[in-house]
Formats: C-alpha cells, structure tokens, sequence
C-alpha cells in the first residue's frame, strides 16, 4: 500500500440538504435530527466514490499541470497522495461500515479510468469548499462569495460586513428571530465542489460526481436545483468569464452500467439567482422561529409542519411510496401519529 495524505472528501459546511431539505418537509427535517440514518448506502456508496475520485483527479491535475488545489492547499508532488485504490483500502479499513460496498465502488471506479468523460480537461482543484452569505455588497442584496479566511466567523456574532472574495465588503443579514441563539449571526450556505478543470484556453468548468445506479433509465436525471444555483453564483465570482459551465457526471454503480459516465450539462438561470437570497433568508428564519418555539415548549416536535408539494392529505404518502415500498424513515410516524417504527418485512 502506498504511504501519503488521505483527502477529506466530506461535506461541506453548511451545505444545501440543510435548506433543501426543511423546504421538502419540515417535520422531515426535524425527525431526521433523532433518527438520522447516516449509514444509508447511497450515502456510503457517495462519499466512498467522491473519495477515489478526488485522489485520481488530484494526481492527474499535477503531473498534468504541475501544481493541484485540494482541500484549499496548493500541491505540487503528486506522491503526496495515496493512489486511489490505496486511498480505498486505507479508508475502508478504517471505516468498516463501508466494507460491503468496496467492490463495487472499486469496479466502477475502474471503468471509469478505462472510459472517462469526452472532452475531460485538466484538474484545476479538487474538493474545492465556497461559501456565500446573504446580504448587499455595493447596495445590492444577493448570495456573496466570502473569503476564506473570515469563514470561521460565520457561527458567531461576526459584525456589521464580512471581506467579500474581491475584496469589497458584505454588509451581512442577520438570522434575525428573537429569541434565538443564532438571532445575530449570518445566514450561510456552502458548497463542496468535486473537481474544477481548466482547458488550455482557460476555459472553467465546475463538475459534480454522482453515483447512481439507473443513471440511463427515464426519470432518473437529476434535477438542478437552487443548490446548483449557488454553485453557478459561487463560481461566477471566484472565476469570472472564465466559467464556461456547471456539469453533472453520473457514475454508474451497478452491474448493468458499472462506471459509465452519464454528462449533464446545468443551464444558468437568472430568475431563479435572483430568488436564490430570498430562498435561504426565508428558510433560515422559518427555521429558527420554529427551533426557538420548540425550545421555549411552544410547541414540541410533532408541530414541525409538512410543507410545499409533497403534503398531500396531511402526509408524504403518494411521494414517499413506491414498488419497492415506504422510502421515507418516517412515513408511519407522520401518517397516524405512532412513535417510529419499521416497515413490515424490515429486519
């Protein structure tokens, strides 16, 4: 096994599923804080793939180009890095609750190697962390790209301004519900990016790794939402016109489709940049009313409302319920009010 760093190719900070998620389902958002499932295998099989991926694209990035951002740090040996097969074995080891996926994250990963993307340019940085906050910068209220140094602030009472990332300053919006113990600190959204190339023109182009089983059945796309819309806001300001695109590759990870890539191509869309400060403004402080009433006894748990399309009838069934079964953990709990319990036919 080869010697050398092990990336961190975890999440972000603060990233979109915080909002994304309260916005699917309330109540969902709040249960999920006592009956997380952290172990689910998608999410091992993710982060297990981000992890060969970040190790493969950074040691290519230098060969190819001499020097690779990873994790905020520029690098220029790339034997610094564990190979990525290592990378596996040495994580795994590790982390046993990954072992039964290893096989076929390896496999995909292989084929991936074999077969990668058309027209795949030179890794410019990889696991590449940005953070925006909601406020004005030169009087006009958007989503800001901070700088990096001030991000440790962003849990605190950090001020009237933040440095933005071209040096100019943020005049920071405040959480801003009574109350609360966040009441003044800012509202924040991050976003982890997987891989960032660069051709020899010095075109940009931000790219997402997903590892999906029936990447090419119908329905199974992916859909941008305003996660990705931050991710185009973000880059925009790190990198100017030199952005040239946002871009999804889905990994296959089955037996059928095993490391094919399947590439996406994510439109801009300045309507939805524009509401994208309003979106996390108004889930923040939904959040924090609600986390404040809870905590003064207002109410308790169960007064976390569904919200948005998926209530129906006062519950998630129609969404939630497919051939294969309940898909959400809490699908009982919300429709007739029982504590928590499994399925029938689950172990």
């Amino acid at each position: 096994m080869s010697t050398g760093i092990l990336i961190d190719a975890g999440k972000s900070r603060r990233g979109f599923s915080y909002y994304g998620s309260y916005r699917q389902c309330a109540y969902k958002f709040r249960l999920a804080r006592e009956y997380a499932t952290p172990n689910a295998a998608p999410l091992l099989i993710g982060t297990l793939g981000h992890l060969v991926q970040a190790h493969y694209h950074s040691i290519n990035g230098i060969k190819a180009r001499g020097t690779c951002r990873v994790n905020g740090v520029d690098y220029t040996d790339p034997d610094i890095f564990m190979n990525p097969y290592d990378a596996m074995d040495a994580f795994c080891s590790m982390n046993e609750e990954y072992q039964p996926y290893y096989s076929l994250v390896r496999d995909a990963f292989t084929g991936y190697v074999a077969n990668p993307p058309r027209r795949l340019a030179t890794p410019l940085e990889v696991e590449t962390e940005l953070v925006g906050v909601v406020g004005r910068k030169n009087g006009t209220f958007g989503y800001w790209l901070v700088r990096e140094d001030v991000w440790d602030e962003l849990d605190t009472d950090c001020g009237k301004t933040l440095p933005a990332h071209d040096g100019s300053s943020i005049e920071v919006t405040k959480l801003g519900v009574k109350g609360h113990p966040k009441e003044h600190h800012p509202i924040y959204l991050s976003r982890r990016l997987d891989l960032v190339t660069q051709n020899r023109l010095d075109d940009v182009e931000v790219i997402d790794h997903k590892h999906k089983q029936n990447i090419f059945d119908k329905g199974n796309g992916y859909v941008a939402d305003m996660g990705f819309t931050a991710i185009w806001e973000l880059s925009f300001q790190k990198w100017g016109d030199y952005l040239t695109g946002v871009s999804i590759h889905a990994i296959g990870v089955n037996e059928k489709n095993v490391g094919k890539v399947r590439t996406k191509s994510l439109t801009y869309s300045k309507v939805r940049a524009r509401g994208l400060p309003h979106f996390l403004l108004r889930t923040a402080r939904e959040i924090g009313t609600l986390e404040r009433d809870e905590a003064a006894g207002f109410i308790d748990k169960t007064g976390w409302p569904p919200l948005g399309s998926l209530e129906v009838g006062g519950n998630c069934v129609s969404i939630y319920k497919d051939k294969e079964g309940w898909t959400c953990p809490f699908a009982y709990h919300c429709m007739d009010g029982r504590e928590l319990q499994k399925k029938e036919g689950d172990e």
